[in-house]
């Protein structure tokens, strides 16, 4: 009977409730505290930082800037872009036509093993101009092709998203103002068929990007720019290494120099959302 009391004795005591601190909070093992300031901080950063941003910036009032049109050269990579090159192009040169500056368009073809190249040079009577570059990666076909540039202003772009006719001018009108380095455009996402789950996800997080962007270009300026579609000053155009991602390597290459990132939100570019995981990665 004694060791039937003494052992209902210890299930009592283990049912009592873990010590409460002054402040009325259940004391924690120190594990659980790093895993709560872990999760405090991913909410700060994910939700935190975009409630500041959203809240101080409309303190901001917008700049008027007058109308720039600086020729620009229009860059751009491919490598095994046969389906999509040609469709790039004539938005490019439609978006030209509209522009009041000259416009140069170069394409450096990275050794592609389809007609990426023969396609891109069927444009040469409407003044594109294309390079075939040996086989060395992204990195190294814009370390060539940036040689042949004329223009102060160079405009960035992957081969696949499509152009609106105004897509030039938005991006240019930026530079306007002297303190301008680099101006990002927005990637626009056009959905086909039946979008994944994978798709859906892609459309919002490029609605979350470019929402930051947007706010924090009203304060101080952005980090850096989508690969999509961004412009940077000549001057200020690194020589990029093969280890590195290109559109943000490039594209910082302003903020070190002192300059501004400014989101150009009304300069869009249209791309086919992703249909898998697979894809992206």
């Amino acid at each position: 009977m004694a060791r039937f009391a003494d052992r209902n004795q210890r299930d009592l005591r283990a049912l009592k409730p873990a010590p409460v601190t002054d402040a009325g909070m259940i004391a924690t093992t120190p594990a659980e505290w790093i895993a709560c300031l872990c999760l405090g901080a991913i909410l700060l950063v994910y939700l935190g930082y975009p409630l500041w941003l959203m809240l101080t910036s409309r303190k901001v009032a917008p700049q008027n800037l007058p109308d720039h049109a600086p020729p620009l050269s229009v860059l751009i990579v491919a490598h095994n872009e046969a389906a999509s090159i040609a469709a790039k192009l004539e938005t490019v040169l439609a978006s030209a036509c509209a522009y009041s500056g000259d416009v140069q368009v170069l394409v450096g073809d990275d050794a592609s093993s389809d007609a990426t190249a023969a396609i891109a040079e069927s444009f040469g009577g409407q003044g594109v101009v294309t390079i075939r570059c040996p086989r060395g990666g992204k990195a190294a076909a814009l370390n060539r092709i940036i040689s042949l540039a004329r223009h102060d202003i160079i405009v960035l772009t992957d081969a696949d998203p499509l152009f609106e006719d105004q897509t030039l001018a938005r991006i240019a009108a930026p530079f306007a103002d002297p303190a301008v380095g680099a101006a990002a455009g927005v990637v626009a996402v056009i959905k086909q068929g039946k979008a994944s789950r994978f798709a859906g996800f892609d459309a919002l997080f490029r609605s979350y990007e470019n929402a930051l962007r947007t706010r924090e270009s009203a304060l101080f300026g952005t980090v850096a720019a989508d690969g999509g579609l961004f412009a940077i000053r000549r001057a200020l155009f690194p020589e990029v290494p093969g280890d590195v991602t290109d559109d943000f390597y490039i594209s910082t290459a302003a903020r070190v120099a002192g300059y501004r990132i400014v989101q150009a939100d009304d300069a869009r570019v249209f791309e086919h959302s992703i249909t898998a995981a697979r894809k992206q990665f």
